[in-house]
C-alpha cells in the first residue's frame, strides 16, 4: 500500500498546541506519533546538544547539510545539500545546495548560512562537543563560498570518502540572518534555543521543559515533497521513569519507546500484539574498565586472568536473552568497534574463553595465591579485593555486576559492588577515583577513538589511563588514510593490539529493542537512529478511523 498524500488540517496549530492544561493534542490523535524521553533534551540549538540522546531529537527537526542511514557503513542522502563531490586524494569536498529552499520566514538558504554554522561550531565562546569533530578542516575553507548555493571544504590531511562526509553532515545549517548578533557565548538564553527558525519538514509547535516537545509540519518548507511529512504531529513526551515508559506504551499514551529490557519486551510480546518490537543492531557495548594506575591492574597477565573467569554465554543468556522466543540481544565483544561495521569490525578475533582453571593459573603465575582452600587471593598479605563503581539505575549493568561479583569469586577475587548515581560515577571516572567501572559506550560509527584510546592528559574520556605506542600510532595515522581498505587494515590491526593488553574486560555488545506501534508505515529504525526518518512515517486511513472511533464499518 502506498502511502495518502498528507492532508492539511483546518486549525492544526490549534490541534498540536495545547492552549490549555493537560497533554498536547497531538498525543489524541491517530495519526501523529508521541515518542518516550527518559529525560528532556537541554537545548534546542543543536550547536548546544551534550549527548546522543538529545542529537536523535534534535536531527528530527534540524536539517544538515546531508543526512544518513547505516548499512554495513554509512549511506548519505540528501538534506541541505543535493549534491557533493569528494577529491581524489581525500581532502576536499564540494557540495551544492538544493535550489530555492527557504527559511520559515521566506529568507533563502545560502551557502553564507553553511559557512556561518561551522564557524559557530568552532567558536570556543560557543562551546560546542562539536568543535573537537571540525579540527581537521583547513580554516580557511571551512567552508569556502563559492556563490550562493555552492560551497568546499577543504581538509588539513586527507579522509576517506566517509570520514569526510561525517565531518560535515555532524554540523546543522543555522539561519545566519536570526543569530548574526547573538551573544555567542550565551547562545541557549537566545529567543531562538525556544523556537528555532527551520527550514526542514518540521516545525517546532510547543517545548515545555520537563513535559514535551511537539512538532507540527512545517507549512512552508520548500524542500522536496517526498520529505513533507505525512503525519500530523510528533510529540516527544518526557517520561524519566522507566516503568511509567513501558505503562504509557502498553495503554497509548505513547508510540515509541527505545532501550526496552528483554524481560520488558517478553511481557509486550505476550500480552500486546499492536506493538512492534525492533532491533537496532549492536550499538551498545558494556564492559569493565580496569584502573590501569592501581596495583590490582598494571599486569596484563591479570587482566587476562579476570577476563577468562567471566561467562559471557551465561550473562547473555541470563541478561539479554528472551524467554518467549530464545532470541539472543547480545553477542560477546572482542574491542570497541561495533560489528554493524561490517568491514572495519575483526570478525577473526575471538573473546578470552571462559576458563576458570586458566584463570586461576594465570592469577597464579602473577603471584596471587589463596592462604585457605576456599579463601580470597592473596600475594604479600594483600588481599585480591576491589570496589566495582556501576551507576544506579540500570538494571541490566546491576545484573551484571551481580554475574560478575559471582564469577570472579570462584578464582578467590573478592568484588564489592559500589552502586551511586549516574553524576557522581561520572565525575568518579573524570578524577579517576575508582578501583574499576562498569561502563557502556554507545560506539561511533565512524571510529573515533582518540579520545578513549589515545594517551595523554588531554584525552577526555581515557578514564583507565590506557597508553600503547603502536595504538597511539594508529590513532595519529588513521584519519588521514584517505584509502577505505588501509583505513579498514588499520582498525583491524588496533583491535588485535588492544585484544592482546585487554585494559579492559569486554562483556558484550547488546542490541538495543525499540518499540514502535504497529499502525505506522515506513518505519526506520537502525543502529544510526532509534527514529529515523519521522517526516516518512505515516498511518493508513483505516487505522486512523479505527483509532478515532469513526469506523462503522459492520
Amino acid at each position: 500500500m502506498s502511502p495518502p498524500p498528507r492532508h492539511v488540517l483546518v486549525g492544526s496549530a490549534c490541534l498540536l498546541v495545547a492552549c490549555t492544561g493537560g497533554p498536547p493534542a497531538a498525543l489524541e490523535s491517530a495519526d501523529s506519533a508521541v515518542v518516550a524521553l527518559p529525560a528532556d533534551v537541554g537545548t534546542l540549538l543543536p550547536l548546544l546538544s551534550r549527548s546522543a540522546s538529545e542529537d536523535w531529537v534534535l536531527d528530527t527537526f534540524a536539517w544538515p547539510l546531508l543526512r544518513s542511514g547505516f548499512d554495513c557503513a554509512p549511506i548519505w542522502t540528501p538534506g541541505v545539500a543535493v549534491s557533493w563531490t569528494v577529491a581524489p586524494d581525500g581532502r576536499s569536498v564540494r557540495l551544492s545546495l538544493r535550489p530555492g529552499l527557504t527559511w520559515e520566514d521566506g529568507a533563502p538558504v545560502t551557502a553564507r548560512d553553511v559557512a556561518f554554522s561551522f564557524d559557530l561550531a568552532t567558536d570556543p565562546a560557543v562551546g560546542s562537543r562539536l568543535a573537537g569533530r571540525l579540527q581537521g578542516l583547513d580554516p580557511v575553507a571551512r567552508p569556502l563560498v563559492l556563490g550562493d548555493l555552492d560551497v568546499e571544504f577543504r581538509f588539513l590531511a586527507p579522509r576517506t570518502a566517509d570520514a569526510a562526509l561525517a565531518v560535515l553532515a555532524s554540523v546543522p545549517v543555522l539561519p545566519r540572518h536570526v543569530l548574526a548578533g547573538a551573544n555567542r557565548a550565551a547562545l541557549e538564553h537566545h529567543f531562538a534555543n525556544e523556537r528555532p527558525l527551520l527550514c526542514g519538514p518540521w516545525s517546532v509547535a510547543r517545548w515545555t521543559r520537563g513535559d514535551a516537545l511537539v512538532l507540527e509540519p512545517n507549512d512552508r518548507f520548500t524542500g522536496p515533497t517526498e520529505d513533507t511529512p505525512r503525519l500530523t504531529g510528533v510529540t516527544f513526551r518526557v517520561l524519566p521513569d522507566r516503568d511509567t515508559r513501558i505503562r504509557e506504551l502498553e495503554a497509548g499514551g505513547v508510540d515509541v519507546v527505545r532501550d526496552l529490557l528483554v524481560s520488558d519486551a517478553d511481557e509486550l510480546a505476550r500480552s500486546h500484539p499492536e506493538i512492534a518490537l525492533r532491533r537496532r543492531g549492536w550499538r551498545t557495548l558494556e564492559f569493565v574498565g580496569w584502573n590501569l594506575a592501581h596495583p590490582l591492574f598494571g599486569d596484563p597477565i591479570v587482566r587476562r586472568a579476570l577476563a577468562a573467569a567471566v561467562d559471557r554465554d551465561r550473562l547473555i543468556a541470563e541478561v539479554l536473552t528472551s524467554e518467549v522466543t530464545g532470541e539472543r540481544y547480545g553477542r560477546p565483544a572482542v574491542g570497541p568497534i561495533s560489528p554493524s561495521l561490517c568491514t572495519l569490525h575483526a570478525d577473526g578475533l575471538s573473546p578470552v574463553p571462559f576458563d576458570p582453571t586458566a584463570a586461576r593459573a594465570g592469577l597464579e603465575a602473577a603471584g596471587w595465591t589463596r592462604p585457605e582452600a576456599q579463601g580470597v587471593l592473596e600475594r604479600r598479605g594483600r588481599p585480591f579485593r576491589f570496589h566495582l563503581l556501576l551507576p544506579t539505575g540500570t538494571p541490566r549493568r546491576d545484573a551484571a555486576a551481580a554475574r560478575l561479583q559471582a564469577d570472579l569469586a570462584t578464582v578467590g577475587v573478592d568484588v564489592v559492588l559500589e552502586p551511586v548515581p549516574a553524576a557522581v560515577f561520572q565525575a568518579r571516572l573524570k578524577e579517576g577515583d575508582f578501583d574499576a567501572f562498569l561502563g557502556a559506550w554507545a560506539a561511533s560509527l565512524e571510529p573515533d577513538l582518540a579520545d578513549t584510546w589515545h594517551s595523554g592528559p588531554d584525552r577526555t574520556f581515557n578514564f583507565i589511563g590506557y597508553a600503547n605506542p603502536e595504538v597511539d600510532a594508529i590513532l595519529d595515522a588513521v584519519p588521514s588514510e584517505p584509502d577505505p581498505a588501509r583505513a579498514a587494515a588499520a582498525w583491524q590491526r588496533f583491535q588485535v593490539v588492544v585484544h592482546e593488553d585487554q585494559p579492559y574486560a569486554f562483556l558484550y555488545w547488546a542490541d538495543e529493542i525499540v518499540a514502535v506501534h504497529e499502525r505506522f508505515r515506513d518505519v526506520r529504525v537502525d543502529v544510526d537512529d532509534p527514529w529515523g526518518d519521522l517526516e516518512r512515517w505515516w498511518v493508513p486511513p483505516e487505522e486512523v478511523r479505527r483509532r478515532s472511533g469513526d469506523d462503522v464499518t459492520p
